[in-house]
């Protein structure tokens, strides 16, 4: 006679297979900047996954995430403070400690508590497609030369070549991160120390976006001022 919990386990399975499925369409709706309709998405599937702790945190990081691009930081972080995060693999954690740090630097919060949030992070892993994010992060702190070390290395690690290969053997690629967010933070970090030329640059760069969104946005307030 089968046990009344071996018997539940090909439901579950079941279970979380349709909900996974199902969260096709709001990632892909993420993934074409339509952030409102996303988040209306992942609502409506996330009242199913209550008993289902690793599915719920992973559409509550991707709501958090809608939010960040939108540019509502506040909104972003009370979804992240939800998240579970010690039922979550190391990478998920990375990314929720990432989200965190860039949710309050442009937040303009205390630089100590991206500090802390940093941290944690790179106790974990390090990330090269972070480094403009750190880059900007030293720019804040007023430390110009490690802050072009970080867009250096940066610059390296996207020479075309690596990048395709990074690419070939990633577990993800968010192209929103290296056309948009990424050049909005070396363009923020350039105008910080004065270098209007370069900064417009890279700026530019983060406005070729064919949906709205907090990075593009901000890109053009700032290429407005500078012109």
């Amino acid at each position: 006679m089968k046990s009344k919990k071996g018997s539940e386990r090909p439901n579950y399975v079941i279970e979380v297979f349709l909900i996974m499925f199902k969260i096709l369409k709001p990632n892909w709706l993420l993934s074409k900047g339509r952030y409102n309709e996303a988040v209306d998405g992942f609502k409506k599937i996330i009242k199913k996954c209550e008993n289902k702790i690793k599915v719920k945190n992973l559409i509550l990081f991707n709501i958090a995430l809608c939010y960040s691009r939108m540019g509502e930081f506040e909104k972003s972080d009370q979804y992240l403070s939800e998240i579970d995060i010690k039922t979550m693999s190391e990478y998920f954690i990375w990314d929720h400690f990432i989200l965190k740090a860039i949710n309050i630097m442009l937040l303009g919060e205390e630089i100590n508590e991206v500090d802390k949030y940093l941290e944690k992070a790179l106790t974990i892993l390090r990330k090269k497609e972070f480094y403009p994010a750190e880059a900007y992060f030293y720019a804040l702190k007023g430390n110009n030369q490690e802050c072009l070390n970080y867009i250096h290395m940066y610059l390296e690690f996207i020479d075309e070549r690596k990048l395709e290969s990074f690419i070939k053997y990633s577990y993800k690629f968010d192209k929103f991160i290296y056309n948009v967010q990424n050049n909005f933070f070396i363009g923020v970090c350039y105008l910080k120390m004065n270098n209007w030329v370069i900064a417009k640059q890279y700026l530019k760069k983060a406005c070729q976006c064919n949906y709205d969104n907090y990075f593009s946005r901000k890109s053009k307030e700032l290429l407005e001022a500078i012109n």
